[in-house]
């Protein structure tokens, strides 16, 4: 016998509570939402506000996508958007507290992020330390998922004398340094070493080259001399070696490292590796630095046969704007 009541209507959504808003905030209010961020509390005379004020400064960070969660008079949470290279961005939220604070910094980085515009920033990234649950779960709720897992390892440089050759098949491949008109083969090496990649493939297709290679170049201070693509005699990348001199920690940083499928499973990474390790070596520059997505079995084996250790690990969240 068929119902005469029809379908279950669904329950009303709760009414948005009057007294909270958001707000995009301006230089006039911008220490007071600053201390919000970095301490979790409103204090304007906080002691991390002024070294990140000259932190923003010295590296001309915008600091215009600072907003505030208003709960009544009070600043409850704060979230900052910082654009960078390569149609990038990074979200920083200030602490989570407790469980009832996750829905309003939900919001708050749903509101914060909804007004990106999409055809000039097309990947938002949050890092967090490992076990910030809270945290994790606001970001979340703000429309992020997660990407992974990263580990963060280094290790001291050493020097191999001589260097063994990039060989591949007994063929010895020639090196390619970056310049601008060698754009193309960097673009392709990149590009062939992400099929099948086990490194972040949640990345995969939510930027184009170009991009791409210049977020990479803003990673430590670029040298052209530190990028290589070796190609095999008929001009195919085999691998790619993408190094940077560390800005913050004297040392050097492993910012890319792929290998072509045609190539793999021939050592050449651990022979690329050798060459990185003696570069840091050679400039008296410490340690190698790297980070790795925790899935990726395969490069974390060569890092830990190489001497590398894991330092701190991070959850690496991700947004893509509409």
């Amino acid at each position: 016998m068929a119902s005469l009541t029809g379908p279950p209507i669904p329950p009303a959504a709760p009414a948005p509570d009057p007294s909270v808003r958001f707000e995009r905030i301006g230089e006039g209010l911008r220490r007071d939402a600053l201390s919000v961020l970095l301490a979790g509390r409103r204090d304007p005379s906080e002691a991390a506000v002024r070294p990140f004020l000259a932190f923003a400064e010295q590296n001309q960070l915008d600091l215009s996508g600072l907003w505030v969660a208003w709960d009544g008079k009070r600043m409850a949470a704060a979230t900052l958007i910082v654009p960078g290279v390569g149609k990038t961005a990074m979200l920083f939220l200030s602490p989570v507290a407790s469980g009832g604070r996750v829905t309003l910094s939900g919001q708050l980085v749903a509101r914060a992020v909804g007004e990106i515009d999409g055809s000039e920033i097309c990947l938002v990234q949050s890092l967090l330390e490992h076990g910030q649950t809270l945290q994790q779960r606001a970001i979340e709720a703000g429309g992020f998922r997660f990407l992974s897992e990263l580990a963060y390892m280094q290790r001291p440089g050493k020097a191999f004398a001589p260097l063994p050759p990039v060989v591949l098949d007994g063929e010895t491949l020639s090196p390619v340094h970056w310049s601008e008109a060698q754009r193309p083969v960097f673009a392709e090496a990149i590009s062939e070493s992400y099929q099948d990649t086990q490194d972040c493939p949640g990345l995969l297709g939510l930027r184009e080259m170009d991009d791409i290679i210049a977020g990479h170049m803003a990673t430590g201070r670029f040298d052209p001399s530190h990028w290589t693509v070796w190609r095999d005699g008929v001009g195919r990348p085999a691998a790619v070696l993408l190094l940077a001199e560390s800005t913050g920690n004297g040392g050097f940083e492993l910012v890319y490292l792929g290998v072509s499928p045609h190539a793999r499973g021939r050592g050449l990474s651990k022979v690329l590796m050798r060459y990185a390790l003696d570069l840091t070596d050679k400039h008296g520059r410490g340690n190698l630095f790297l980070a790795v997505d925790d899935r990726n079995e395969p490069a974390l084996r060569l890092y830990r046969g190489l001497g590398f250790r894991v330092s701190v690990r991070k959850t690496a969240l991700i947004y893509t704007p509409e």
